[in-house]
């Protein structure tokens, strides 16, 4: 009697990491009677796992089994028709880099021998880094007036990001607004910027100048933009540049990425 065949297949072959593909497994009757008793046993490479949302399907009958965020996947007591094909189906996602070896997997029935499916392969790449710029808008105002600094990132990936940090120092010259700092943040986390603060009104006047915005901890879904907006002004009016120079943004699981500098020019 001829054996069954029996593959197993990653797709897409090359993913990221965190983000989930389909590992299946094919059986093919290749004699003229039922299959019965269809069973095999699947543990993971180290680093791979079923995904927390495991999508299992299974059209070879019997009992499956593949426990979310688990390791092993398996099927007992399937049945399969003469000359036919059936398929199981569960959504894998791997933790770290590199590439992951699925060894060879032994299918055993009731009737038929013993068939040996091939390894097969995974190629897990890093998160794609996001996209992190920022600018002054307007990027021209009169001397002594107000703009509001604007930080924009971009999630690149198809999976979340989270932990999203960054700390911004004003060039020397400016500050967060006075009393009444306007702020926008929907990128999550917790957004710092105080504003600048009155603290004698003279004269002369003597103030708190605020001049530090930063943000920790902010979530961004996968292929999606957040913003931080801070309006901050000229604290001695005269005509002048400003460079704000590039700062750096952290996430986990993504690697660091620096922006661009920004201009502004009162006048």
């Amino acid at each position: 009697m001829a054996a069954p065949t029996f593959t197993k297949s990653f797709s897409p072959s090359t993913t990221s990491v965190g983000v989930p593909v389909t590992l299946s497994f094919s059986i093919t009757n290749n004699s003229g009677i039922q299959l019965t008793g269809l069973s095999f046993a699947e543990i993971l490479p180290a680093g791979l796992s079923v995904a927390a949302a495991p999508g299992l399907n299974n059209t070879c009958g019997g009992t499956e089994s593949a426990p979310p965020n688990g390791s092993f996947i398996s099927l007992t007591g399937g049945q399969l028709s003469p000359n036919s094909s059936c398929l199981i189906s569960v959504q894998v996602v791997a933790a770290n880099v590199g590439t992951y070896t699925n060894p060879a997997t032994t299918l055993t029935s009731n009737q038929a021998p013993a068939a040996l499916s091939a390894p097969v392969s995974l190629t897990v790449n890093p998160v794609l880094p996001p996209t992190f710029t920022k600018e002054f808008s307007p990027n021209q105002a009169t001397p002594g007036g107000s703009v509001a600094v604007i930080f924009t990132i971009t999630n690149n990936a198809a999976v979340p990001l989270s932990g999203l940090s960054f700390i911004d120092s004003l060039p020397g010259g400016l500050r967060i607004t006075l009393q009444n700092a306007v702020t926008l943040n929907t990128c999550g986390g917790t957004l710092t910027a105080p504003p600048s603060t009155l603290i004698d009104p003279g004269p002369p006047p003597v103030t708190f100048n605020s001049t530090t915005i930063a943000l920790q901890g902010g979530t961004l879904a996968p292929n999606s933009s957040c913003v931080v907006s801070v309006s901050v002004e000229q604290i001695t009016p005269m005509t002048m540049t400003y460079i704000n120079p590039p700062v750096t943004l952290f996430s986990s699981g993504a690697p660091p990425v620096p922006s661009n500098q920004a201009p502004v020019t009162f006048m």
